[in-house]
C-alpha cells in the first residue's frame, strides 16, 4: 500500500524542471494507503531548462516503498530485494526508440536593429544624403552563434521582412530591394534578411538597401523588421517577432521662398528686421545649420551669419545687422544689397 514515484535525474543534463501536482518534483514522492484496482490521477508538468529546447528522455519510476532506499520508513528492507518489481516509463513527446526526445517549441527567432538605425532611432533621406535612391538597413541576429538566419529557414522560419508605412497609416507595406538575377540583370525583390540573396556576416550582421526611388514617395514613415514562422496554433507571439518601430523622413524637395521678403517696400531702415518665409518648416535648432550672408553693393561690407542677429522660427528666418560690429552708416545709406541663404536644415527635413 506504500509506493514511491521518482524520475531518474541522472539523465536530466539540461536541467528540466518537474512539477508534480503543482509542487517541485526533484527527488521522490511517497504515497501511502493506495488501494488495489483503484485509479489515482496525478499531474506531472515538465518545464524546459534555461537554454535547450531538446532533451533526452527521462525515466519515471514507480516502485514499492519496501524496495526504495530513499523511503523514510523502509530504508532497511530495501537492501534485501534482489529482483526489483518497479515499473518505469520513459518520458518523451517526440520520436520513438533511439530518436525519442523531450522537445519544446522554439519561438520565432529574434531580430534586432543595428548600425545607424539602432544608434539614431531615426533616419533622414534628403538631397544631402550620399544615396537618395536607397536607405541602408542593418539588422543583427542575436542567435548567430547557433545558426544564420538563412539556415533557420530549414526549420520553422519563413522570412524576415522589412516593413514600412506612412505616419498615421494602418497598412504595412513590404520594402523592396534590387538584386542581380542569374543573368546579371537587376530585379526587384522583397527585403528579406533570411533570403538567399541576404549576406549575413560571421558576427550576425546583415545589411540590405531599401529601394526608395520609383517605389516610395516623399513623406514621414515608420519602419519595423518582423520574423514570421510556420503557425503552430498557439499564441501569436510564438509564431512571429517584431522589432521596435523606427520613424524617419524622406524629403528630396528643397523648400522655396514663400512670397517676397518682408517688409514689402523698397527701403529698409538700419536696425529694421528683414524676414524671409519658406514653403515648409526648417531646422531651427542651434547651432544653425544654414548659411546667411548680406552683401551691400558698392561697398566692402559683407556680413556673415556671425555678424547678424538671426531669429529662426518654423518657416521663417528673420535677421538684422548687429549694430555692435561697427558700421559706417554714411557708406551704406541708400545702397542696394543682396541676401543669400543656403544649406538650410542639412540634417533635417529641408535643404536650400
Amino acid at each position: 500500500s506504500q509506493f514511491v514515484l521518482y524520475a531518474q535525474h541522472r539523465d536530466n543534463k539540461g536541467s528540466l524542471k518537474l512539477l508534480l501536482d503543482g509542487a517541485a518534483f526533484g527527488g521522490s514522492r511517497e504515497f501511502t494507503n493506495l488501494l488495489k484496482n483503484t485509479s489515482y490521477k496525478k499531474t506531472l508538468v515538465v518545464q524546459r531548462g534555461p537554454r535547450l529546447f531538446q532533451y533526452t528522455p527521462l525515466d519515471l519510476v514507480m516502485e514499492s516503498a519496501c524496495e526504495d532506499a530513499s523511503s523514510q520508513t523502509n530504508d532497511l528492507t530495501a537492501s534485501v530485494f534482489v529482483e526489483t518489481k518497479s515499473i518505469s516509463q520513459k518520458l518523451f513527446n517526440r520520436g520513438a526508440g533511439e530518436s525519442a526526445a523531450i522537445e519544446f517549441v522554439k519561438p520565432c527567432p529574434k531580430v534586432e536593429w543595428a548600425g545607424e538605425l539602432k544608434r539614431d532611432r531615426y533616419f533622414v533621406v534628403n538631397t544631402e544624403s550620399g544615396d537618395t535612391d536607397n536607405l541602408l538597413v542593418t539588422v543583427f541576429n542575436p542567435n548567430h552563434g547557433e545558426n544564420k538566419f538563412q539556415n533557420m529557414t530549414k526549420g520553422r522560419l519563413n522570412n524576415i521582412f522589412l516593413y514600412y508605412r506612412g505616419l498615421g497609416e494602418l497598412h504595412w507595406s513590404t520594402a523592396r530591394i534590387e538584386v542581380e538575377d542569374g543573368d546579371g540583370k537587376l530585379t526587384s525583390r522583397e527585403v528579406d534578411f533570411a533570403a538567399e540573396y541576404a549576406d549575413e556576416s560571421s558576427y550576425g550582421y546583415t545589411s540590405m538597401k531599401w529601394k526608395l526611388g520609383n517605389f516610395v514617395s516623399e513623406g514621414t514613415y515608420e519602419l519595423k523588421v518582423e520574423t514570421k514562422c510556420n503557425p503552430l496554433g498557439g499564441p501569436p507571439d510564438i509564431d512571429m517577432f517584431s522589432t521596435s518601430v523606427i520613424s524617419g523622413v524622406i524629403d528630396l524637395t528643397p523648400p522655396e521662398q514663400y512670397g517676397q521678403a518682408l517688409p514689402l517696400r523698397d527701403t529698409v531702415l538700419l536696425g529694421e528686421e528683414l524676414v524671409v518665409v519658406f514653403t515648409e518648416a526648417i531646422l531651427c535648432e542651434k547651432p544653425f545649420t544654414f548659411d546667411l550672408q548680406v552683401i551691400i553693393d558698392g561697398t566692402d561690407y559683407k556680413f556673415d551669419r556671425e555678424e547678424l542677429q538671426v531669429v529662426c522660427e518654423s518657416r521663417k528666418i528673420a535677421f538684422q545687422i548687429d549694430p555692435t560690429v561697427g558700421v559706417d552708416v554714411d557708406q551704406i545709406m541708400g545702397k542696394t544689397f543682396n541676401v543669400e541663404i543656403g544649406k538650410v536644415g542639412v540634417d533635417s527635413l529641408s535643404n536650400i
